[in-house]
């Protein structure tokens, strides 16, 4: 038997100990830092979001306002932990096919009413239900539970050793009340996910679409009352207009990524700070594997050899972010695969590729003719730039490509529903954890908008999260590392760094030094004015 005591965060070695031996309930304590409420609002620039639910439908921009508004069992630091939000404590059976969460006691609806394991037993079987982002994440799992009005209990088809980073994953569920869901009508269209209810420190006020939300402080949330009375996400998506807002004070921060070409100018100006930071959500072109002839790998590797990803990360990125070479992430090093090496750019293999293949050249030497589907305003800056980048580097083997630059719901129309692309061009978290890649490139996945799937990928991905023996995951998640770069669905381009600007008028941004431990994806709880 044994217990572990958490303060603050959940470091992995614990997630990892969970298969050799604990029972008993595993106390998590986390202490809330009470900061005095001001009369102050903090302005935010954002991209619209379709609706406010991530749950039922993948909207990629709502999770930026939602961490504010409702809350997870558990989440992702800053400093890539996983922490408990809801959860209070937690066990894993002897066999890792169960596990029992005690919830905290005394969380608060924002209409006053008390939080129960009902609300989280129903938040996880309808998004099963439904199909919505974290399908693919929560394969495994057979019932969910309400065992008490604290308790729930996952059971799970196969052990799981990261069950509980499977819970953290940006694209896992949000908690939302049962009571207001659960009423005989479709959830997708519940008015509630434009006005949503939750637990998090801001309570939803008011969505004039075209222009902004309104949230307002929750002086009854459970880690102490937010330091800002408000928050205000305006729209924007036009990046020189943001930089413009935040040099003369329009806006406090943004939640889309200045161009980096700005950087520097922006580091010396008075009262913007910039905080470089990398991440785990590197920036990628997927082919449609549908369509003909990106069904073909000779084409897909074709394209992957003729682009030059050391010259994008110089030209595009201002050589501050490193092309990505490997099919992960070359930032996790224990678990990523230094020789799952992505083709390398060489235009004359390129071109014998694309002749096997019969793309022969035509009149005026074009082989293929082909779009690529990016958004603009992207939160990951430097998604239009690649494109015409792309575009550049295709033309020398022959390939015409025409740029298709439209907003981030369209985009997710057209790639992840309608699946209507050639090749589209995105970011998304894919780590820390191996198994995150799971979202992107095992079946069902809700970021998998390629329709790859490998029956021996699947397989490794059950093998690498049934264990929580670090050296057995290595191995699984470098061989399925190695057939991806094989099989190239997705092409990884630049493993990014991620430039946070914020105002010195305020601190207590997530990002910031000392902030990170509780940091959270997108979370403005701790942001208090300065002084």
């Amino acid at each position: 038997m044994s217990c572990w005591n958490v303060a603050g965060r959940i470091r992995r070695v614990l997630v990892a100990a969970i298969l050799l031996g604990s029972s008993g309930l595993l106390a998590a304590t986390t202490t809330a830092t009470p900061v005095e409420a001001q009369a102050s609002t903090l302005t935010i620039a954002q991209r619209e979001p379709t609706r406010l639910n991530f749950n039922w439908d993948l909207d990629l921009a709502a999770p930026y306002i939602l961490q504010n508004i409702q809350s997870k069992l558990f989440d992702v630091n800053y400093e890539n932990d996983v922490v408990p939000v809801l959860a209070q404590s937690w066990e894993a059976s002897a066999d890792a096919k169960k596990y029992t969460i005690r919830i905290r006691d005394g969380v608060k609806w924002h209409d006053g009413s008390m939080l129960t394991a009902d609300d989280v037993a129903f938040s996880y079987q309808k998004s099963i239900e439904v199909g919505g982002p974290a399908k693919g994440l929560l394969k495994n799992v057979v019932a969910v539970r309400a065992l008490d009005p604290l308790t729930v209990e996952f059971e799970l088809g196969v052990p799981s050793g990261n069950f509980l980073e499977t819970l953290a994953n940006y694209y896992g569920v949000y908690i939302v009340p049962k009571a207001v869901y659960d009423n005989g009508t479709d959830v997708r269209t519940n008015p509630a996910n434009e006005a949503p209810p939750g637990t998090g420190p801001f309570r939803f006020v008011e969505w004039v679409k075209g222009s902004h939300i309104v949230l307002e402080a929750n002086k009854d949330y459970f880690d102490g009352p937010p330091g800002v009375d408000r928050l205000v996400f305006r729209f924007m998506d036009h990046l020189p207009t943001i930089v413009s807002a935040l040099e003369v004070g329009e806006i406090d921060t943004t939640q889309l990524t200045i161009p980096f070409g700005e950087v520097p100018r922006v580091q010396g100006l008075p009262g913007l700070k910039v905080t470089i930071l990398p991440k785990t959500n590197p920036s990628w072109m997927g082919f449609n594997l549908r369509r003909a002839p990106f069904d073909d790998v000779r084409v897909r590797r074709a394209i992957a050899h003729a682009i030059d990803r050391q010259l994008l990360a110089d030209v595009v990125f201002g050589g501050l972010a490193p092309p990505e070479n490997t099919a992960w992430l070359s930032v996790v090093k224990w678990a990523n695969n230094p020789d799952a090496l992505q083709p390398a750019y060489d235009p004359e293999e390129a071109k014998r590729l694309l002749d096997e293949a019969g793309l022969v050249p035509g009149a005026g030497g074009e082989r293929l003719r082909m779009t690529i589907t990016a958004f603009r305003g992207a939160t990951l800056w430097g998604m239009p730039e690649s494109a015409e980048f792309i575009r550049d580097q295709l033309r020398a083997v022959g390939i015409t490509v025409i740029i298709q630059l439209v907003d981030s719901a369209t985009w997710t129309d057209l790639v992840n529903a309608r699946h209507e692309f050639d090749a589209a061009i995105a970011g998304g978290l894919r780590g820390p954890d191996p198994n995150d890649f799971a979202v992107f490139i095992g079946e069902g996945g809700s970021r998998n908008a390629m329709g790859y799937r490998n029956d021996r990928v699947e397989e490794l991905l059950v093998i690498g999260r049934s264990t929580a023996d670090r050296e057995a995951r290595r191995v699984a998640y470098f061989e399925l590392q190695k057939i991806v770069a094989d099989e190239t669905p997705l092409l990884t381009l630049i493993a990014t760094v991620d430039p946070y600007v914020n105002t010195t008028r305020y601190v207590g941004f997530p990002w910031e030094e000392g902030y990170r431990d509780r940091g959270r994806n997108h979370y403005f709880g701790m942001v208090k004015p300065a002084g």
